[in-house]
């Protein structure tokens, strides 16, 4: 069943306190497109932001994390290797970067 992670949603004001929200899927997995609203955040927070996130994602059993990074947003692409993000694909405006959390 899907269960909602308690964080405190990340705006375009988002803090370095806060964490992103979202849903585990069917599979576990937790998907953030950062062209969504919910998902935008002030570059200057987003690496406190995500590291916070994949915090309380371990935590909260989660196997996988996919981020899709729009082309206006790929200065993002480094951090997202530092914190040990691959790529899974890329089309036209986007990367899919992908890490796993979980060993199953």
């Amino acid at each position: 069943s899907n269960s909602i992670l308690r964080m405190s949603s990340a705006t375009s004001g988002c803090t370095p306190q806060s964490s992103f929200l979202e849903e585990k899927d069917r599979f576990d997995c937790i998907v953030l497109d950062l062209e969504k609203a919910q998902h935008q955040c002030l570059d200057e927070n987003f690496s406190a932001v995500m590291s916070a996130s994949l915090a309380v994602w371990i935590e909260n059993e989660v196997r996988a994390v996919s981020v899709r990074i729009p082309s206006v947003l790929s200065h993002r692409i480094p951090l997202m290797l530092q914190l040990e993000f691959d790529f899974h694909h890329a089309k036209p405006g986007y990367v899919l970067m992908l890490k796993w959390l979980s060993e199953t």
